[in-house]
């Protein structure tokens, strides 16, 4: 049996070289794998680096539009007070432009009024002027005040006469 004791080494032998030979394959494999893995890790890694950055800037981000909405919120509040000041006024101006539009007619009104008496006055002057032309021309035609006192002293003679009739 030492004969087969041998050819059982020598099998044995092989074997184990063979199988020591798949474990260094196994083992460069694993190896190989475990490289892939380190890098996809390192990538990972990497990638989870820059979500990191990126969260951090979408924070500040955030954080800044919080602030800016905060502001908005207060600039709205100040526009809607003053929209409602604004309200009032275009009401008082409605009122104001009611009061105006009555007033400009009322003012037409005694435009119109106004023309007329202008008219008449201009209807009075022109026989004011034709008086006066009169006038002029019949001062030339009047007596003298000697003439007007012997005219008065007949004038209550008459008087007299009458008053006593």
């Amino acid at each position: 049996m030492t004969v087969e004791n041998n050819e059982i080494k020598t099998i044995l032998e092989e074997q184990r070289k063979e199988y020591q030979n798949y474990l260094g394959v196994l083992a460069e494999d694993f190896k190989g794998q475990v490289e892939l893995l380190g890098e996809g890790l390192a990538h990972n890694n990497e990638r989870l680096d820059e979500m990191s950055e990126l969260i951090g800037k979408t924070q500040e981000d955030i954080t800044e539009i919080k602030d800016t909405m905060a502001v908005m919120r207060v600039d709205v509040a100040v526009l809607k007070k003053d929209v409602t000041v604004l309200k009032a006024d275009v009401s008082t101006l409605k009122t104001d432009m009611r009061e105006v539009r009555e007033d400009v007619a009322v003012l037409k009104t005694d435009v119109s009024t106004l023309k007329t008496d202008g008219k008449a006055t201009k209807d009075d002057i022109a026989v004011i002027k034709t008086d006066i032309n009169f006038i002029k021309n019949d001062l030339t035609k009047k007596v003298s005040r000697e003439e007007f006192g012997a005219l008065e002293k007949r004038v209550i003679l008459l008087e007299n006469k009458f008053a006593r009739a």
